[in-house]
């Protein structure tokens, strides 16, 4: 973090991933748009050419520490 201690990089990503996601709904309330976390879905995209390793990495710092839903769909390149 930014005062020297160490953290698993998990953490790191899925805070990121919180705090973009709060951010989103800070200014929904600014903006008077009052939606629910429900009422919204959300996409990860992940690139088909990372390693299962990285691609497995992004996805369970957003289903397990974010508690996000992911597909395991892929989407066809155009």
């Amino acid at each position: 973090d930014v005062h020297g201690k160490e953290m698993l990089a998990i953490d790191v990503i899925s805070t990121i991933i919180k705090g973009l996601i709060f951010e989103v709904f800070k200014e929904f309330e600014m903006q008077k748009c009052y939606l629910r976390e429900r009422d919204i879905r959300w996409v990860l995209c992940i690139p088909a050419s990372w390693h299962d390793d990285a691609r497995w990495f992004w996805k369970a710092a957003t289903k397990v520490r974010c508690n996000i839903y992911i597909s395991n769909t892929k989407s066809k390149s155009l």
